[in-house]
């Protein structure tokens, strides 16, 4: 007689360490995989533990490994989430970026910045200032922004000079902006003449 998919989970459970650590077979980034038998394929192994000892995993929720150990297949240690919160609290670009207290300048990303477009985005409210105005006000509210580097005057500039051949570096250099914000000036994204 086969074994039960129960006897076949704890035949590969190692549970000696703080984790329950999966000893069978794993993918490339280091989850467990267990065969389901009977010809119903594999599935991830800290999810069948879980559903065994705990019960169904939540329609839309993903299992996080709270201790970060990813062939862990503890119970105690696994925690339904939604997918955007099991992406910030892990250690890959998503995670990183949502533990940044700060901007590359040092200043406080407390602040949502919304983007012209109306998203959300996790960017330094200060630093992105000059390209806050995309359809907003009239020029005189965006020279009058905290942290504005350009006024119409140096748009129009940086405008006039690229139609004339200028490169975008050395625009960038002169009007101590980045390139990608001359970019923006140049294709309209963020000054606007009303």
């Amino acid at each position: 007689m086969s074994k039960s998919l129960e006897e076949r989970f704890f035949e590969k459970v190692d549970a000696s360490g703080p984790c329950w650590e999966w000893t069978g077979a794993r993918m490339k980034n280091g989850y467990g995989v267990i065969n389901l038998g009977s010809g119903r394929g594999t599935a991830l192994a800290h999810r069948v533990g879980y559903e065994l000892l705990v019960g169904s995993v939540p329609t839309g929720a993903q299992l996080d490994h709270v201790c970060r150990v990813r062939h862990c297949v503890d119970p105690d240690h696994l925690e339904p989430v939604v997918q955007r919160e099991n992406l910030r609290r892990g250690y890959g670009f998503v995670g990183r970026n949502a533990r940044k207290v700060t901007c590359k300048e040092g200043h406080s990303l407390d602040t949502p910045y919304v983007s012209p477009q109306g998203r959300r985005e996790r960017r330094c409210s200060t630093c992105a200032k000059p390209m806050t105005g995309h359809g907003q006000g009239d020029h005189t509210d965006s020279e009058a922004r905290a942290g504005a580097k350009l006024t119409w005057v140096a748009v129009r500039q940086i405008r006039a000079a690229y139609l004339d051949g200028d490169c975008i570096a050395d625009l960038a250099r002169h009007h101590g902006i980045s390139p990608r914000r001359v970019r923006q000036v140049i294709n309209h994204e963020g000054w606007r003449e009303s």
